[in-house]
């Protein structure tokens, strides 16, 4: 089977400007959900465009599904569209206000032209149930739902053409501590082996493998058994998570492990 992604020394800078992302060099197996970490400026956001193609690497080699992403083939790229959905930090944001929530969570099967009219409808309909929404959900808009409702939204519309990827961008930073909790809790059930999942309760999202952005080491930690650690643009540290957490090589990763806030004891 071949890698989710491969990428062999990717670097990328824009025409007037340095390097934002240099020799990133990662192999991504199905299952072994992948958290990239770093300070704001470290190149996270930019190494997501990159593997979801909305932006070109400059240099080296991004393989996706044992492919070369080129962005500017536009049938290798609505192939790239059904692998990788996206899943980002503003649930209202990326959300259309006037538009009904089946609706927009239907919109990749329409754009994708996997299933129009009624089976669309169905579909989203699943996908909706697949996050723990009430069947009347479909029907309504935006502004109707919670912060928390409404991320859960984007993961349906993320789940709904069956990618294989799911790639999120800080998808908690912007909820409260509570509902982080719940939103963490379903991204750990929906990319669950299919066991797991069913015994879950939501069998019927297949699994995905997870590729999670954070400036929040402890996050990445919950979601991903393997880590990447960006410090303005380079890896300086990658390995699985354990390995990582449990002894830091590099001094970037310490700082970033020291960071991380703790309870005290009584």
């Amino acid at each position: 089977m071949s890698a989710l992604y491969e990428l062999d020394g990717v670097g990328f800078r824009y025409r007037r400007g340095g390097p934002v992302l240099t020799d990133i060099s990662v192999r991504m197996e199905p299952g072994q959900h992948l958290g990239i970490v770093g300070e704001s400026g470290a190149g996270k956001s930019t190494l997501l465009r990159l593997l979801l193609g909305l932006s070109a690497a400059t240099e080296g080699t991004l393989r996706a599904d044992g492919t070369p992403l080129e962005v500017g083939d536009r049938e290798r790229m609505r192939a790239h569209r059904r692998f990788a959905q996206p899943v980002f930090q503003d649930p209202y944001s990326s959300l259309n206000p006037r538009q009904r929530i089946g609706r927009t969570v239907g919109e990749p099967l329409r754009s994708l032209k996997i299933a129009s009219g009624a089976a669309a409808d169905e579909r989203a309909r699943d996908a909706l149930a697949a996050v723990g929404l009430e069947a009347d959900a479909a029907g309504r808009y935006p502004h109707q739902f919670s912060g928390g409702q409404r991320q859960r939204i984007a993961v349906a519309r993320a789940l709904v053409a069956r990618p294989r990827v799911l790639l999120a961008d800080e998808p908690v930073s912007a909820l409260d501590m509570v509902t982080r909790v719940t939103i963490i809790d379903l991204l750990e059930r929906l990319s669950a082996p299919a066991g797991d999942a069913a015994a879950a309760g939501t069998a019927g999202a297949p699994p995905v493998t997870l590729v999670v952005v954070s400036h929040d080491l402890s996050i990445i930690a919950l979601l991903c058994r393997n880590v990447i650690v960006l410090e303005r643009g380079r890896i300086v540290e990658q390995g699985p998570m354990a390995a990582v957490l449990g002894a830091p090589t590099h001094p970037y990763t310490q700082k970033l492990l020291a960071s991380i806030p703790r309870i005290p004891r009584a």
